[in-house]
């Protein structure tokens, strides 16, 4: 018996198919022996009997169907509820999340000027032009929010014909937290709505 509690509508309907299609039967929260609780919109309750903690930050638009974020997913909430089975030791979601909640949790990160790089736990993550320039920008202010226009600047070029080419900062953003956030289990880059974007490492 689980209960999904979010108030983002498009991942609270992603983690309900998902649970069902694996015959999870799914209740009200108070009758849950399990509560999978999105903490970016709601906090524990006294009442919970256990969690699964999950992020929006890990299932992005782009994300949801990854495969093996469902089977560590659905694998943690086998073991939460006390069913048989191989578990992995670790939810991406959960460790994305306790990566963003302890007190300034930090992850060192390298710069690798000439290759584009960037070096993290001994992993070389090589970027593309834009994810380089903004991730730069980002590192150098860490701390502090850069503006959504300057974050956009930092992610077009003027091309051959004069007009400028590249993705949206949001769209690089993205790309980003699939090659750094999601791969460590971490939240470097943090949003800012309407303001723009800061580097928390």
């Amino acid at each position: 018996m689980i209960a999904v509690v979010s108030k983002n509508e498009r991942l609270a309907a992603f983690l309900v198919s998902l649970l069902t299609e694996q015959g999870f039967s799914l209740c009200s929260r108070r009758e849950a022996l399990l509560t999978v609780l999105d903490l970016d919109t709601e906090q524990p309750s006294k009442e919970d009997r256990a969690l699964v903690t999950v992020s929006e930050n890990i299932f992005t638009q782009c994300d949801l169907v990854r495969p093996f974020l469902q089977k560590e997913f659905l694998a943690l909430c086998r073991q939460k509820l006390g069913m048989e089975g191989n578990f992995s030791a670790e939810c991406q979601p959960e460790v994305a999340f306790h990566a963003k909640t302890k007190e300034k949790a930090t992850v060192r990160c390298e710069l690798l000027p000439d290759r584009e790089a960037v070096l993290m736990r001994g992993e070389t993550i090589v970027l593309t032009p834009a994810e380089w320039r903004l991730f730069v920008l980002l590192y150098r202010h860490r701390g502090e929010v850069v503006s959504t226009e300057d974050c956009q600047a930092a992610c077009r070029l003027k091309g051959r014909n004069g007009k400028e080419e590249g993705n949206s900062a949001a769209v690089t953003v993205a790309a980003l937290r699939k090659k750094l956030d999601h791969r460590f289990g971490v939240r470097l880059i943090l949003s800012h709505r309407s303001r723009g974007y800061s580097f928390q490492g």
